[in-house]
């Protein structure tokens, strides 16, 4: 599948649960030469209702711009976060 339909079949899942983004807030952040992680608690709502969740950003600064390389959105910070995510906690 390509990166196209894959956004475009996530795209219409999020609508079919009317999945919106409210907002959020940095909790924390860090930068280590040219990577950074930024960890952020959202709140969403969807059909069931509105919660909150933690975005898990890594990111790459490729040029002037910081690039998103990975998210890991989850109910809370793992404590034993994935392999590439473990030198930040």
């Amino acid at each position: 599948m390509s990166p196209e339909e894959w956004g475009k079949q996530i795209q219409s899942a999020l609508a079919k649960i009317r999945y919106e983004h409210l907002g959020g807030k940095i909790t924390k952040e860090k930068i280590n030469g040219s990577t950074a992680i930024v960890v952020v608690k959202a709140v969403i709502a969807a059909v069931d209702g509105i919660s909150t969740q933690v975005e898990i950003y890594l990111l790459k600064h490729i040029g002037e711009d910081w690039l998103i390389d990975g998210l890991l959105i989850t109910e809370e910070i793992p404590l034993k976060p994935e392999d590439r995510w473990s030198y930040w906690f």
